[in-house]
């Protein structure tokens, strides 16, 4: 999604910010490049060290911290003004991606996951493998911004 953001002429959706220096109107100004109609159901996702180094860290002109923890909802750590933030270990430090990936993303399945299983009986342990090939691309950018940190 990131390679896509940025290939775009003039890349739209992608917003850079000094490193170290994300705030508050950063991911403002990310959010307000979504399309309306992908507002509902986005998420904000970063890396671990991201997300609790950084996104923890941003208050707002308030001095109100603007990350809520909340661990009730399986696969997220938080909440940024309601979109919940989720932890992507394949994004780096202080990248921020911002999407609604069922609206935006389709994945075409070329062949759905099999599950295979070799058996060791002396050893008394089974071996699970599960193989599938899937293909996917960014359906609509507008259902994503990108904040990328320079140096």
């Amino acid at each position: 999604i990131k390679t896509y953001l940025e290939a775009e002429e003039d890349a739209p959706q992608v917003i850079t910010y000094t490193k170290g220096g994300l705030t508050d109107t950063n991911l403002r100004a990310a959010v307000a490049k979504l399309h309306s109609s992908h507002v509902a159901g986005a998420a904000i996702y970063v890396n671990n060290a991201t997300a609790w180094t950084v996104l923890a860290e941003i208050k707002d002109a308030n001095k109100r911290p603007i990350f809520l923890n909340d661990l009730s909802v399986q696969g997220a750590v938080g909440r940024i003004y309601g979109m919940m933030v989720k932890i992507d270990a394949s994004l780096e430090d202080g990248d921020v991606l911002i999407g609604n990936a069922q609206r935006g993303y389709w994945a075409n399945v070329n062949r759905a996951m099999t599950m295979h299983t070799e058996e060791h009986v002396k050893a008394r342990n089974t071996d699970y493998m599960g193989y599938a090939i899937v293909d996917g691309d960014v359906y609509d950018s507008k259902a994503f911004a990108y904040l990328k940190p320079t140096a």
